[in-house]
């Protein structure tokens, strides 16, 4: 049980450090066009105000 405590929590950290990293200001994209990279990590939409969710694609990364 601690074992799954611990993945759980690095997870979570690991993810939150590389979110910062990708995007460190999410309303700055209101105005500008999010860069190539920022495309393939995250969905800018209409449903979220064209703030950044993260895909599929930056879930399997963050596992690896």
């Amino acid at each position: 049980m601690a074992t799954y405590d611990f993945r759980s929590s690095f997870f979570i950290f690991i993810n939150n450090c590389f979110t910062k990293f990708l995007v460190p200001d999410p309303c700055n994209n209101h105005c500008h066009e999010p860069h190539i990279i920022n495309e393939l990590f995250y969905n800018f939409g209409e449903s979220s105000n064209n703030h950044p969710e993260p895909n599929l694609f930056n879930f399997i990364i963050i596992l690896l």
